[in-house]
């Protein structure tokens, strides 16, 4: 699969962290760090060089396009003021119910989480998928 990718090499006194992004999906895919020996040998041109720590993430999505909307749906005054995981179950449900394959955001700590439109409120958060 060929992907349209950037590479981030950061260095700093204690080694590199490298970092490979997709621009597709806009997701970091790889984060590698070495210490200061392992960077040594590597900008030596010592090839096959071990990283300290490495891992993958969100390969399911890599290549993929990424795709993000505005989202709101009624809650009760008294939701409001209640548990941010129980409005968090309620969005998970409903976008599971009314836009299948996509995924919301659950952080509802920002001033823009909650909405008044006349009388009624609303959470609002973003959902995203990848297609």
């Amino acid at each position: 699969m060929k992907i349209d990718a950037q590479m981030t090499l950061l260095l700093n006194s204690d080694g590199l962290v490298l970092e490979l992004h997709d621009k597709a999906s806009g997701r970091m895919f790889f984060e590698g760090s070495m210490d200061q020996a392992q960077t040594c040998l590597v900008l030596s041109r010592c090839g096959y060089t071990d990283f300290t720590d490495s891992k993958v993430m969100g390969l399911d999505v890599v290549g993929k396009k990424h795709e993000c909307e505005s989202f709101r749906f009624p809650i009760t005054d008294n939701e409001r003021w209640g548990s941010k995981d129980a409005i968090a179950d309620k969005c998970r449900q409903i976008v599971k119910e009314q836009k299948p394959g996509w995924k919301p955001d659950l952080d509802f700590d920002s001033q823009t989480s909650f909405a008044k439109d006349g009388e009624a409120w609303f959470a609002c958060t973003i959902i995203r998928r990848w297609v």
